[in-house]
C-alpha cells in the first residue's frame, strides 16, 4: 500500500460497494452474546439502507469532480488518472523527459550539457545513451537544475539548509547509484567512423566482477572483457572503470558500418556468464557464435533428483539481484 496514490486507485469512484457480511453473520446465530448481537444489529445497517448509503456518496463524488471541472469516468489505459500519472513518474527516465523536467528541449539539453561539470558527465552520458531510473535522476536533479538550467533553491524561512554550508552543490550527484544492483554503461560517443577506438565507462553501486561484450547486428557475440591481456575482471563499487584504460596494453577498434549492442553483467563472483567459457591461450578475445543460443545453452532444466532437499524458497521481487545487466546501442558509420 502507498497512502494516497493506492487510495486514489482504487477510490476513484468514491466508496466502493460490498457486501457486509458481519450483520447478518451475527444476528443469525447464537454464537455471540445477546449484548454483542444488540450492538451489531445498531452498528451495521441492513444492506438495503447500506447500498443506498453509498449510492449517494457516489453521486456526491462525482458531483465534487464534475464542479472541478474534472470526468469522474477519465481513465488512461483503464487506470484511474492519478494513478496512471504516478505509474508514468516513476518509470525510468530518458533524455527528453530529463530535458522537459528541467523546463528545456532535448537540442537545448544536449548543447547546454556540452560543457558540464565533470561530475555530472556520468549521468548526462546515461541519458544521452539510454534510459536512468527515476530515484537516481531524483538524486541528480538538484546538481542538473544548477548546473544546465540556472536555477537557484527555494528555501522556506526557518527550513533547514539543503546541503551543510561550503558543501558542493554536486553532492547529491555521489548519491544517484544508491541501488545496490545498479550497473551503469556508456561510450565516449553514440557515432563512431570506421577505424575509431572506443572507450566505455562502466561504474557498478558494489563491487563485482565484470563481463563486457560486442553483439554486431547479425547477433554474434564478443567477449571485449576479461581478456588475455586483462583478466581480472573484479571493479570496485562506485568508482568509474574505463575500457581500455589510458595505461592499457590494448584498444578496441571498430571496422564494420553496423550497429552494435555493447552489454556490461557484473556478479558477485568470478563466474561464467550465459555460458561463455574463456580459452586465453587460443586467442586474446573470446569469440561466442551467435550471443542469444550461448544464452539458451546456459540456461539448464534439471530434474530434481529423488530424496534430494527441498528447492530454497523463491526471493521477492524487491530482493537485490545476484547478477546485474545493462547495454548500449552504438553506431559505426
Amino acid at each position: 500500500m502507498t497512502n494516497g496514490i493506492s487510495c486514489m486507485g482504487c477510490h476513484d469512484q468514491g466508496m466502493r460497494k460490498a457486501k457486509d457480511e458481519i450483520r447478518d453473520s451475527v444476528l443469525t446465530g447464537r454464537v455471540f452474546s445477546l449484548e454483542v448481537r444488540n450492538t451489531v444489529e445498531q452498528l451495521y445497517p441492513t444492506h438495503d439502507k447500506m447500498d443506498q448509503i453509498i449510492a449517494e456518496d457516489a453521486k456526491r463524488f462525482a458531483s465534487a469532480m464534475n464542479r472541478a471541472g474534472l470526468d469522474p469516468t477519465l481513465k488512461l489505459n483503464g487506470v484511474e488518472m492519478i494513478s496512471a500519472l504516478a505509474q508514468r513518474y516513476d518509470e525510468d527516465v530518458d533524455i527528453k523527459l530529463a530535458a522537459n523536467e528541467l523546463g528545456m528541449s532535448k537540442d537545448e539539453f544536449a548543447r547546454l550539457s556540452f560543457d558540464a561539470d565533470k561530475k555530472l558527465r556520468l549521468i548526462i552520458r546515461r541519458l544521452e545513451q539510454g534510459l536512468v531510473p527515476r530515484d537516481q535522476f531524483e538524486a541528480s536533479f538538484l546538481a542538473l537544475s544548477q548546473e544546465l538550467a540556472d536555477e537557484k533553491v527555494v528555501k522556506a524561512p526557518g527550513a533547514p539548509p539543503v546541503a551543510a554550508p561550503g558543501a558542493p552543490p554536486l553532492a547529491a550527484v555521489a548519491k544517484a547509484e544508491a541501488g545496490k544492483s545498479d550497473l551503469a554503461l556508456t561510450s565516449d560517443k553514440d557515432l563512431y567512423k570506421t577505424g575509431d577506438t572506443p572507450v566505455f565507462t562502466i561504474v557498478s553501486a558494489r563491487d563485482c566482477f565484470l563481463t563486457l561484450s560486442n553483439v554486431d547486428d547479425k547477433g554474434v557475440g564478443t567477449v571485449l572483457f576479461p581478456n588475455a591481456l586483462q583478466r581480472d575482471n573484479r571493479i570496485k563499487a562506485n568508482v568509474e572503470f574505463q575500457l581500455p584504460a589510458a595505461e592499457s596494453k590494448f584498444q578496441y577498434r571498430v571496422k564494420d558500418k553496423r550497429f552494435e549492442t555493447v552489454i556490461a553483467v557484473c556478479t558477485p563472483t568470478s563466474q561464467a556468464v550465459d555460458g561463455i567459457k574463456h580459452d586465453f591461450t587460443r586467442s586474446t578475445l573470446t569469440d561466442v557464435g551467435e550471443y542469444t543460443r550461448s544464452v539458451v545453452r546456459a540456461i539448464q532444466v534439471e530434474a530434481k533428483p529423488a530424496g534430494a532437499a527441498p528447492r530454497p524458497p523463491l526471493k521477492p521481487a524487491n530482493a537485490e539481484r545476484e547478477i546485474s545487466r545493462t547495454a548500449i546501442v552504438i553506431a559505426v558509420k
